[in-house]
């Protein structure tokens, strides 16, 4: 779901990269690094937000956890109050466990990046000239 609004990001014309692909470059002070983890407990991701803080990066969580770890290093964090397994108390959701959180993060990732669209005055032909195109 980051890869994909990372790379919305991109045909906004900004410049957006993602935790672990070997383009990446270094995270600086100047930079903001934005992580998602529903339980907001991941070690991993957790890690990477603490190393992020120690060069001096802005961090912001999307989470359905605001009091995990995760969102207590980070400066900003944005809850989706959505259960990560289940629709209600009584319901089961018969998809994959975490597959709610992560519907829900592509839609908020989407919606951003509508709002910047019209923030920035960035038209959709815009971004369609920014897409790949090696397909």
């Amino acid at each position: 779901m980051m890869q994909a609004f990372a790379m919305r990001l991109v045909h906004l014309g900004m410049n957006a990269f993602v935790v672990g692909e070997t383009s990446t470059p270094a995270i600086k002070n100047s930079d903001l690094l934005i992580a998602a983890s529903g339980s907001g407990v991941t070690r991993t991701t957790l890690a990477i937000l603490e190393a992020a803080k120690a060069r001096g990066a802005l961090t912001a969580t999307i989470t359905a956890n605001p009091t995990g770890p995760i969102p207590q290093v980070s400066d900003i964090v944005v809850e989706i109050p959505w259960p990560l397994t289940k629709i209600s108390d009584a319901d089961q959701s018969p998809q994959p466990p975490g597959s709610l959180f992560e519907q829900a993060v592509l839609v908020l990732g989407d919606d951003m990046v509508m709002r910047l669209m019209r923030e920035t005055g960035t038209t959709s032909e815009q971004m369609r000239a920014r897409h790949t195109k090696l397909e």
